[in-house]
């Protein structure tokens, strides 16, 4: 792509860092608790928050309970968005917005496969 030195992604370009780590520790823990949870019950899995809703699903005995405990919250509700539109991820509203996976979301963690790297923009 040419840089034009017009737009607000030339004059201003975005932090672009590779988070992929950082999806797989999502995706892995959508698929452990079974996905039927929304972002912020998640993101306390993920961080190691021992909430009543965390130790009333037994959800502090996962192994991936606290993978991410140097992760912010904002940081984590980022790349669930950005996941979800990249299609990885996929809201139901059937479910009260859990949040589940699609096959591309298993293509980022299935260790058989090419390892795929993506690229998540972080604004500056």
């Amino acid at each position: 792509i040419t840089k034009c030195d017009n737009c607000d992604n030339c004059i201003d370009p975005p932090t672009v860092e590779d988070y992929s780590r950082e999806a797989e520790i999502i995706i892995s823990t959508i698929q452990k608790t079974g996905q039927y949870f929304g972002s912020n019950h998640l993101i306390d899995v993920i961080q190691g928050n021992s909430t009543y809703k965390v130790k009333d699903r037994s959800h502090h005995d996962l192994d991936c309970f606290g993978k991410g405990t140097n992760l912010s919250k904002d940081l984590l509700q980022t790349l669930i968005r950005q996941l979800i539109a990249f299609g990885a991820l996929k809201v139901n509203l059937e479910k009260y917005g859990a949040i589940e996976i699609t096959n591309t979301a298993l293509e980022i963690v299935n260790k058989n496969r090419q390892k795929i790297t993506y690229f998540f923009i972080i604004s500056n």
